[in-house]
């Protein structure tokens, strides 16, 4: 076979002269790079099923992954180079890369760049935790790198249990966020909301944020304080009294948050896509993740002088197509896909109760009033329905006629009392009739949500629907 190959490649090397020799044309080289086959190199795996960092750092101990037991047609003058992967997933959606150095036949990596992975991928919590690591053999030469196999070639594929070093991370009962949202008041951050459980046993921090289009447009800056701070009212000059992102102005929806110390503090985070998110701090792993709930619509109209920015949002569960927003109306108005014209807008269509997106589609019509806007922008079908009472019903009342909320003035605020005993569950319900009903999270009000149920008194109640999320605040 490799005679053959020979003898074809001086036939080529022969039509190649013969054809220069009849034009006189300098011939163009094309160094060609080596095909390295997945067969060419044996490597045996040697990573063990638990890992423990702290003791492979105390002892100086490179960490082994594996060994080479052959290679063949390594072409003269290429080295072996291989480059680990690590991942919290089999999938490695999220994961870091780390050199792996070849100490003679055998595949190792330093502790600490191993930790450092770890930390980047898994987060900062001591506790053992099963990864995912994988390795990828190339043969280099200067700066040519080809690959053994292909992208999907791996040398070593496994998992194992890594026992990282203890950080000392300490987690306090509670943490708040601030920044665009408040002014930047320490002593007023936004408390996230927690679990009954121990913060040991249950790390995970959650709070709903909305960003409108206008703060996104100008940047929705954040960062973490824990309980401690915030008791001070001001900020602090410690290690842990704060958490922000390593790069000021970081626009990731996901990453490790980084703490300040006592001598250096942290930078603040900056989203610029607006939405209603779920924000998640994982204060074991120091990690965030800010997650959209909801899609948006805009409904620019004569209400907000034609402003997407300043436009009450129609809202849809991520990934549905079924819109719904209270809206006060005064004429005309359209809905927008984005913060501008530049996205999908939709006007009215041809038959009655449809949409159109057509660049000549009328805009939607409406008297002055509060309205309840239902929009399919897959089947291009809506509904606008005006709203003339809105009230509290439940078992306080027998799920009878509804207690009916005062308006205050032309604001989509309304207010009113209500009295409930232990276990009593109730509503907002609108029109006197269930087409239009609210329930779920006071925080989050839903349509068509849940019974809402809080402990026996009197209370005076506010319902907001001033812009999603719509909630209730209750007092006594």
């Amino acid at each position: 076979m490799k005679k053959l190959s020979v003898i074809l490649m001086a036939a080529l090397a022969l039509v190649a002269t013969s054809c220069d020799e009849s034009t006189n044309a300098e011939p163009t080289v094309n160094p060609q790079l080596p095909v390295m086959n997945a067969e060419d190199l044996k490597v045996e795996g040697a990573v063990a099923s638990a890992i423990d960092v702290t003791s492979a750092l105390q002892s100086e101990t490179p960490i082994v992954l594996g060994s080479v037991a052959a290679v063949n047609n390594l072409p003269a003058g290429y080295e072996l180079k291989f480059v680990g992967t690590m991942s919290r997933d089999a999938a490695f959606e999220r994961s870091a890369d780390f050199d792996v150095t070849l100490n003679g036949t055998t595949l190792q990596v330093a502790p600490q760049a191993f930790e450092d992975t770890y930390v980047s991928v898994m987060g900062k919590s001591a506790k053992a935790k099963e990864v995912f690591v994988r390795v990828a053999a190339f043969a280099v030469k200067g700066k040519s790198m080809v690959r053994f196999g292909d992208e999907k070639t791996f040398v070593i594929d496994t998992k194992t249990v890594v026992t990282p070093l203890d950080l000392g991370i300490v987690i306090e009962p509670s943490y708040g966020l601030l920044g665009t949202i408040n002014g930047w008041s320490v002593a007023e951050a936004i408390p996230f909301e927690h679990s009954d459980a121990d913060v040991y046993d249950d790390p995970i921090f959650t709070l709903q944020v909305v960003i409108s289009a206008a703060d996104a447009e100008s940047g929705w800056w954040w960062k973490v304080v824990p309980q401690s701070t915030i008791d001070t009212g001001n900020w602090v000059d410690a290690d842990n009294a704060s958490f922000g992102v390593a790069v000021n102005g970081d626009g990731a929806l996901e990453g490790n948050l980084k703490p300040r110390t006592a001598t250096e503090d942290c930078s603040a985070g900056c989203i610029k896509t607006p939405g209603i998110y779920r924000l998640t701090l994982d204060m074991e792993n120091q990690s965030y993740e800010f997650v959209k709930v909801f899609d948006l619509l805009y409904t620019p109209g004569n209400q907000n002088g034609w402003s997407q920015a300043a436009s009450a949002w129609a809202f849809a569960k991520v990934g549905e197509s079924n819109y719904s927003a209270f809206l006060a109306l005064d004429g005309e108005f359209k809905l927008s896909s984005e913060a501008s014209w530049s996205g999908t807008n939709y006007g009215v269509g041809a038959e009655a109760g449809t949409l159109s997106t057509a660049g000549d589609a009328p805009n939607f019509n409406a008297a002055k009033g509060v309205y309840f806007l239902s929009a399919d922008i897959s089947a291009l079908t809506y509904k606008l329905i005006a709203i003339e009472t809105v009230g509290l019903i439940g078992d306080f009342n027998g799920w009878g006629a509804q207690q009916n909320l005062t308006r205050e003035g032309e604001t989509m605020v309304w207010k009113g009392k209500l009295t409930v005993a232990d276990g009593q569950g109730w509503k907002i319900r609108c029109n006197d009739n269930w087409d239009i009903n609210l329930g779920g999270d006071l925080k989050a009000l839903t349509v068509g949500g849940d019974n809402i149920s809080v402990a026996a008194g009197t209370y005076n109640v506010t319902l907001d629907l001033t812009n999603v999320p719509y909630s209730i605040t209750l007092t006594k």
